[in-house]
Formats: structure tokens, sequence, C-alpha cells
């Protein structure tokens, strides 16, 4: 088997111009994002654990940018992993399963006000199917694939829970080298 790491960082200090002519001295802005992976393959299996944090700071104790005096640092959590699982079918079919569970945590703080603002969590569990078919020598390749999510919300305000479908099909076909022609329709929901 094989076992891949992947890290990324990023971090931002500034300070902001303020508005108009009217230049701050103290506001400021940073930004925190670290995206970690791991990813092992053995033979027909994947799996891939994840965890990204993003960290969002802002602060203006002069009041001079917003409405009043703040003080923010807003935490975004994704967590989860990937299990995959690959298999030929024959010699013509190339058969995919796919399952997925992810957590998303916002956690904003207001270290101006001594009222504690409110956390928001999903929580979401997918599985795919994808089927790639090729026929006549190669020049003619069908995809069609479909994923089902359950997504689970506890907000502050409301906590709707959905259950989503979609799919998809790609077709490609080779009449004469170099001319290729592909077409794809697809049904798809964001959240």
């Amino acid at each position: 088997g094989t076992l891949h790491l992947q890290e990324n960082f990023m971090r931002e200090d500034r300070g902001l111009p303020g508005l108009g002519t009217l230049v701050s001295e103290t506001a400021s802005f940073s930004a925190t994002q670290t995206s970690t992976r791991l990813m092992w393959k053995q033979a027909a299996w994947s799996v891939s654990p994840f965890f990204h944090l993003e960290k969002e700071q802002f602060s203006d104790p002069g009041g001079e940018i917003g409405l009043g005096i703040q003080d923010n640092d807003n935490d975004t959590l994704r967590y989860g992993t990937e299990v995959g699982y690959q298999t030929l079918l024959g010699s013509r079919q190339n058969l995919s399963l796919t399952s997925l569970y992810q957590g998303e945590q916002f956690l904003p703080e207001d270290f101006s006000s001594s009222e504690s603002l409110p956390k928001s969590v999903r929580n979401q569990v997918a599985f795919g199917l994808e089927d790639e078919i090729s026929l006549f020598e190669d020049r003619f390749l069908i995809n069609p694939s479909v994923r089902s999510e359950h997504i689970f919300n506890n907000f502050a305000d409301a906590s709707p829970t959905l259950h989503p479908v979609s799919g998809k099909i790609g077709i490609r076909y080779l009449p004469a080298k170099p001319v290729v022609l592909k077409t794809n329709f697809a049904r798809a929901y964001r959240i």
C-alpha cells in the first residue's frame, strides 16, 4: 500500500485602511488556515481522513471601521474521512464506491461583549456509486454516477435535515483522431 500526508498552512496579518479619508491606526485582521489530509491506498481500497481549520480574527478597538468596538474571533473546523473502493468488472467496466463522513463547526467569539455567540454544527454522511463503461475499443465511454447525501444541521435559528440525491452522466466519443466529442448532464445539490 501507499501512504501520503498533505499539509497546507497559511497565515496573514494586516492592518485595515479605514473608511474613505479616515485612516485607521489600530484596526487589524488576521487569518490562519491549516489543512491536513492523510491518504492511504491498499489494492482496491482507499481511506483519507482530513482536518481543516480556518481562524479569522478582526479587531477594531477604536470603533473606526464598523459599528462600535469589535474584537471577533471566528473559527471554522472541518473534519472527516472518505473511504473508497474501486474494482474492474470484466474488461470494460470500472466501478467505484465511495462513502464520506464530514463534520463542520462554526465557533464565533466576541471578546468585546459578555454575551456568548451561538455555534453552528453540521454533520454529513454521503454515499456514491460511479461506473465507467468503455465500448468499441475505447472509442465510446459512458460514465454514470449517483450520490446520496444525508445532512444534519444544528444551527441557532434552525436545524433542517436534508437528504438530497444527485446524479450525472458523461459521454465521450472519439469518431476520428484528434476529434473528441463530449457531453455531460448533471443534477447537483449545493448545501
